[in-house]
Parts: structure tokens; sequence; C-alpha cells
């Protein structure tokens, strides 16, 4: 009777910590939103969340329950694949393996380097200096057990000086590329709409996908299989 009690108390406990760790998660992306900064959806539940679990280590989240949020995104990542972008991909070849090389061989050195001059470890440090989005190398760093904060916030300070430097530069090429292109007619298109079978269809692939990535047991499984069979389904559907 006494140990029942206490299993029921133990799991109202983790449901309460868990509901409360979303609204603080919600709380900071509101924040962050109403403040118009960059991000606002990852990194103001990652700051509140953060500060949160520092001041009253209350913050919880069953790890179990992130194959939902990996096959999430990895339908969200496959919606982006379509037709019209694999038949672009020929006689780029030669551009995408340059770029492939050289980002490679720049996130080795890199990560190399922050681990011999710094305490990171090395998987944290690959993960962060991968040129990938915050929320994908945040995501993916959990799978190999690196430091998510760390991750997100070097990934968030290198998003945050590209969008600062890298304008400038781009600037003076758009103003150059301006000067001898052609003007071209802008055509208007209407967003296409679609019922919610399709949504919840994609959804359900989706999660298939992370469960059989799941059991494969391979790394980032659940994510990659979803990305793979929604990408897959959409070229094949539309």
């Amino acid at each position: 009777m006494i140990e029942t009690l206490v299993t029921q108390f133990i799991a109202l406990d983790l449901l309460f910590r868990v509901l409360l760790s979303l609204l603080v998660g919600f709380c900071g992306a509101l924040v962050f939103s109403k403040l118009k900064l960059s991000m606002a959806f990852v990194l103001g539940p990652l700051m509140f969340v953060l500060i949160f679990q520092m001041v009253f280590q209350l913050a919880y989240f069953p790890i179990e329950y992130r194959i939902f949020i990996q096959a999430a995104i990895g339908t969200y990542i496959g919606l982006g694949v379509r037709k019209e972008h694999i038949r672009s991909l020929k006689g780029l070849h030669y551009p995408v393996l340059i770029t492939f090389v050289s980002l490679f061989l720049t996130m080795v050195v890199s990560s190399l380097l922050i681990t011999w001059l710094t305490s990171m470890d090395l998987v944290t440090a690959i993960f962060a200096t991968i040129p990938g989005g915050v929320f994908d190398m945040a995501i993916l760093s959990i799978e190999f057990d690196a430091n998510i904060t760390s991750v997100a916030m070097m990934q968030m300070i290198r998003l945050v000086g590209i969008v600062v430097v890298f304008p400038f530069w781009i600037n003076r090429i758009v103003k150059s590329n301006k000067q001898h292109a052609t003007p071209t007619i802008k055509q208007h298109k209407e967003r296409p709409t679609h019922p919610k079978s399709k949504f919840a269809i994609t959804l359900l692939i989706g999660l298939i996908g992370a469960i059989i990535g799941h059991y494969l047991a391979i790394p980032a499984g659940p994510l990659s299989i979803s990305m793979f069979a929604v990408a897959f389904y959409n070229l094949k559907t539309n």
C-alpha cells in the first residue's frame, strides 16, 4: 500500500515538473517573441528553462519522448524536399562536393582546436562547429550525449555573427549584380491549401519513420529515417 502511494506520488511529481518545464519554456518563447529576438521559439525556451533549472533544479522532461520531437523535426525537414529541387541538382555536383569538403575540413579543424584550447569534449565541439541550424544541431547532440546548452549557444553566436557580418559583404555583390541584371516580372503565387487528411498522413509517415529509426538503433535514426520517409513520400505524391 505504502509503495503504491509512493509510486503515485513520484509519478505526480514528475508530471508536475514536466508541465512546469513546458510552461516555463512557453513563457520564454512568448517573451523572446514579444522582444522580436531571432529564433524566439528556440532560444527563448532554452534560456528560460536553463535559468529555471539553475535556480530551482525542477526542470524535467522524459527522455523517452524525444522520439516524437525528432519525428516532428524530421517530418518538417522532409517536407522541404521537392521534385524541382532534385532536378536543380543536375550540374551542381562539383559545387556540392567543394562545399561539403570545405565545410567538413573547417568543422574538423575548428573542433580539434576547441578541444585543445578548452575543456570542452570533442563530441560537443563537433556539434557546436557543424554549419547547421541551432535547433537541428541541438536535438542531434542529445543523441550523442553532448552538452546541448553549449551546442545551442555556440550555434546561436555563429548565426548572429553571420547575420551581422555577411550582409555588408553580400550587399555589395547584390548591388553589383543589379547593375548588370535584366528586369524581371514578379509573379504572385497563391499559397496552396491542403486538406487536414494530408497533414495527418504526413505526420503518420514521419512517426512511422521515426519508430523504424529507433528500432534500427542507428545514430539519430528517428530524425533521419522520418526525414527520408517524408521526403520520399513528398517526391512521389507532391
